[in-house]
């Protein structure tokens, strides 16, 4: 053996896709039943794709902690009440502030998982192709805006019933 050069078998993997072959691998077992060696395989399969896939990248890991409110957060939200923030505070050893940084963030979460997203993509695109298919708007352009020149004077913006450019109402005519 050449002094300083390893040989196959003495090359180790980077230790976080060693641990996380491993961690899969055990979780494949323990959780689906899957024999040893078959868990080992694909553990170590997941971690030669990471490696081919994202060779040569510097990958950040966060802590996804907007993603993953924990047990104690949604407890905290539970029991939040107006006046008790103190009392929370001194029960899980946070501070006040803390708190009510923590019933902000479920609260945000909790709005987000029961309204839909009034600004949304998919929201917004299925309401212009429903809106197309009615007929109630026509696309001039590639774009799929209305038309600006079209002789329906409800496309063209140009309307006396488009909200700004009513036209004042004659008065009654004297008699």
């Amino acid at each position: 053996m050449i002094d300083g050069l390893e040989t196959p078998g003495e090359i180790r993997r980077h230790e976080l896709f060693s641990e996380m072959a491993e961690r899969l691998a055990r979780h494949m077992m323990d959780k689906h039943g899957i024999e040893e060696d078959r868990a080992i395989d694909i553990g170590n399969d997941l971690a030669d794709f990471l490696t081919e896939h994202w060779k040569g990248q510097n990958v950040y890991i966060n802590s996804d902690r907007e993603f993953r409110l924990s047990k104690r957060d949604w407890e905290i939200f539970g029991r939040m009440r107006r006046g008790n923030a103190n009392d929370l505070a001194a029960e899980y050893g946070i501070s006040y502030v803390r708190v009510h940084q923590v019933y902000r963030r479920c609260l945000a979460e909790a709005r987000r998982r029961v309204q839909p997203d009034l600004f949304g993509q998919n929201a917004l695109e299925t309401g212009l192709e429903q809106a197309v298919e009615a007929g109630q708007i026509s696309t001039g352009d590639s774009e799929g805006m209305p038309c600006p020149n079209s002789s329906d004077a409800s496309l063209s913006g140009n309307s006396d019933t488009d909200v700004g450019n009513r036209a004042e109402p004659a008065p009654p005519a004297a008699s």
